[in-house]
């Protein structure tokens, strides 16, 4: 089957290093930037002009591709993590995902944090290393994930979260 990917925040650290692997199947990718626009030939990547501040143009974006499978690499400012900035990222994630949530073409969602969410911020980290909750950013994004396994649930879709303890 044909799936049709979109990656939300692939200008960013975590997307421009995920966007540098070869398309190896017929998957049509679509990923998101926020202000530059990144080489549109680089790896056949469809560009979409993304701000999750700006529902109502995204909503019409995305209607139009209905991508199969969200790859939400978002997070806005870093390395800002102070409490205002972290729950504004969580309430533009969360209306993001709600509006996805009502239009039933999502089938997959693949979230991913960082190890600054950790109360270890450097160094490896272990499968048993401890979220540090009684930080903004670590509360939000452990925040937008139980959000995130709530609705998937009832939704029925497949939820990927690249974090070893949640």
């Amino acid at each position: 089957m044909k799936e049709i990917i979109l990656v939300v925040g692939g200008s960013g650290f975590f997307g421009k290093n995920l966007l540098n692997f070869k398309k190896k199947n017929n998957h049509l990718i679509y990923s998101t930037f926020h202000k530059n626009k990144p080489n549109s030939k680089k790896n056949r990547i469809n560009w979409l002009h993304l701000d999750l501040y700006n529902q109502k143009k995204y909503k019409k974006d995305i209607l139009k591709i209905k991508p199969t499978v969200i790859i939400f690499l978002s997070w806005e400012k870093i390395p800002n993590f102070s409490k205002l900035v972290s729950q504004k990222n969580l309430l533009i994630s969360k209306k993001f995902f709600k509006f996805i949530f009502r239009n039933n073409f999502c089938k997959k969602i693949i979230v991913s944090g960082s190890c600054l969410e950790y109360k270890k911020k450097f160094g490896l980290l272990k499968e048993n290393s401890i979220l540090d909750l009684k930080n903004y950013f670590s509360k939000a994004k452990y925040d937008l994930y139980s959000f995130l396994k709530k609705e998937t649930k009832k939704k029925n879709i497949n939820l990927i979260c690249f974090k070893n303890n949640y």
